[in-house]
Formats: structure tokens, C-alpha cells, sequence
């Protein structure tokens, strides 16, 4: 950390609050917020059926994700007074970092801190964080909040109505399969997914992946391209079946990849908001990004 220019201030594993780390740079004037990922996938799968709870105070309608709001409010009202105290009134940034989960919760802090307590330097990078906002909240907090999402990632694509959408084409599919006993074309096989998917009757979603959302993805040539999007794309909104949906969570995955996107960068935009050919027609991005929204 220190061959980085940062300091430890503080390593917290207090009861009741997510473990994080707190470091800052005098030199650039950044203190940055590392929350742990002490959970694990089945953990989160069973808080899906709880409905999400009010979130900000100020705004109607806001809601977020009942288990990782608690988490944000709980490190919110444990450092809130360290950072104003020592680096808002320093002109610090504050960047809050986390993957999986934890990136859910960075998210939820860094809305809190700026909505709630006027900080206005705020930013948070969420490595495959889960939908856990409204879809309003999301959209709004795109200007400070990245949220990065590799390939088929299950857990981003997580909510109640996926699942439901994935069981009902299994056993759509399963049944229309398994009726008739012959062997079914190609064709056959996409209208009986079509099918299947028609049936499902789905609730509108109510949470979404917060902010802008930097989606990767291997192109035609075999290397990793980037589109910037929101929450409410499509493509986002269910499961990917692949044979690396799992493996495409791991933080050595997201680490390749940004990697080679990283080192793409044409060197007059050194920015996040770059970004390769996109996988949906027509979301060329400038370098503002666009709202691609249902």
C-alpha cells in the first residue's frame, strides 16, 4: 500500500458492521474505502424474497435492497465524522471499492454520503455489485457510481424475477422436450425457448445495479471490448447461460479483463468512460454514455 503512496488509517472488523479498510494518499488527495466480501452467493440468493425498504430520506419512492442498505447505514454512521472531520475540509475525494456484495454496499454508501450527507466529492467503483436500488436511484447516481459487470456474472443478473424467468423456461423447455419423443430442429428448439419465455409471468423488477455500468465482453476476435450502459438494459436484467456464469464472478476474471480494456485506452482518453464495440445494436457510446434503458 505504502509503494502506492497510501496510508492505513483504519482496518475495522467490529461486530455487526462489514470489515473495510480505510487508506488515503496526502499527494492526491484520495481516501479510499475498501469493503470486504465476507458473504458468499447462497447467502445472498436468500435475501431475494425480502422486499426492499425505504432508503433515502429525502427522496420519495426510494428503495434499496433491505440487508446491504443496513450494511451502508451502518459503515455511513461509523465514519461518517472521520471523514468530514479529516479529509472533507481537506478537499479529499472518496472513493468507495468493493466486489460482489461488498460492491453493493459501496454503492449504497457513496448514495448516502452524497444524498445524505452533502459530501460532494464522492465516487465508488463496484465490481459485479448486485441490483440493489431503485431503478430512479440507479439512473441518478451514474455520474459518480461505476459499477463493472464481466461477461455471463450470475450474481449481478440475480433477482426474483430471473429466477423465475430461468425456472419457468427449465421447465418449459423440459416439458416441450420431452413431449412427442422425437429429436427436435434447431428451430423447433428457439420456439420452444420463445415459448417458454412468453409464459412466465413476471413482477416489474424494483431493484436495479447501481449507476453506470461498464459491461465486458469478448468480441468476434477473442479479446475483451466494453459497452457502457445502465442497470435497465436487457441484457442485464437475466441470466446468461454459459458455462463460465460462475467463474465470470471471481476477482481474477475481473482483473484480466479490465486489464486488457485498460491497457487499450487511446492514450489523449485516459478515462473510465472509454469503450470498445458494444454487443447491442446501435449503443455506440460517446464519452458521456448514453441511457440505454428499456
Amino acid at each position: 500500500m505504502s509503494g502506492r503512496g497510501f496510508e492505513l488509517l483504519l482496518h475495522s472488523t467490529e461486530d455487526g458492521i462489514p470489515e473495510h479498510y480505510v487508506a488515503f494518499s496526502s499527494a492526491k488527495k484520495l481516501t479510499v474505502l475498501s469493503i470486504v466480501n465476507d458473504g458468499n452467493y447462497t447467502d445472498f440468493l436468500e435475501t431475494l424474497e425480502t422486499p426492499p425498504v425505504p432508503f433515502l430520506l429525502n427522496e420519495v419512492g426510494a428503495s434499496a435492497h433491505k440487508e446491504i442498505a443496513q450494511m451502508a447505514q451502518s459503515l455511513v454512521s461509523n465514519l461518517r465524522s472521520i471523514f468530514l472531520e479529516l479529509f472533507v475540509t481537506q478537499g479529499y475525494q472518496l472513493t468507495a471499492v468493493g466486489h460482489g456484495v461488498a460492491g453493493g454496499v459501496a454503492a449504497l454508501t457513496s448514495i448516502l454520503l452524497k444524498e445524505e450527507c452533502n459530501m460532494v466529492n464522492v465516487r465508488a467503483c463496484c465490481i459485479s455489485p448486485p441490483a440493489c436500488v431503485d431503478k430512479m436511484s440507479a439512473l441518478a447516481s451514474r455520474k459518480y457510481i461505476t459499477s463493472v459487470v464481466h461477461r455471463s456474472d450470475s450474481l449481478p443478473r440475480s433477482t426474483l424475477s430471473s429466477i423465475r424467468l430461468l425456472s419457468g423456461l427449465v421447465s418449459g423447455v423440459a416439458s416441450s422436450l420431452y413431449s412427442g419423443g422425437a429429436s427436435k430442429t434447431r428451430p423447433q428448439l428457439l420456439t420452444i425457448l420463445r415459448d417458454a419465455q412468453s409464459s412466465v409471468q413476471l413482477d416489474a423488477p424494483s431493484l436495479f445495479i447501481p449507476g453506470s455500468v461498464l459491461y465486458i465482453f469478448l468480441n468476434s476476435t477473442g479479446t475483451y471490448s466494453g459497452s457502457l450502459c445502465n442497470g435497465a438494459l436487457s441484457l442485464l436484467r437475466h441470466f446468461e447461460i454459459t458455462s463460465t456464469m460462475m467463474t465470470d464472478h471471481h476477482l481474477p476474471a475481473y482483473e484480466t479483463a479490465l486489464r486488457q480494456l485498460l491497457a487499450r485506452l487511446p492514450p489523449d482518453d485516459p478515462s473510465w468512460h472509454w469503450c470498445g464495440s458494444s454487443p447491442v445494436k446501435g449503443a455506440s457510446l460517446s464519452p458521456e454514455g448514453r441511457d440505454l434503458s428499456d
